[in-house]
């Protein structure tokens, strides 16, 4: 995810199976953060 100088965020993008993402944003200062994904739960449970 990409968030502005504010704080706000201004794009997102999933990576693929290389762990590659790519965004198209405008000239600018941006700040970018990974989340990662919740972990699958252990066999026989379920969320």
């Amino acid at each position: 995810m990409a968030f502005d100088a504010l704080g706000r965020a201004v794009a997102r993008a999933t990576a693929d199976a290389s762990g590659t993402a790519k965004l198209a944003l405008p000239a600018g200062v941006y700040i970018a953060k990974e989340r990662q994904s919740d972990p699958a739960p252990p066999s026989g449970v379920s969320h």
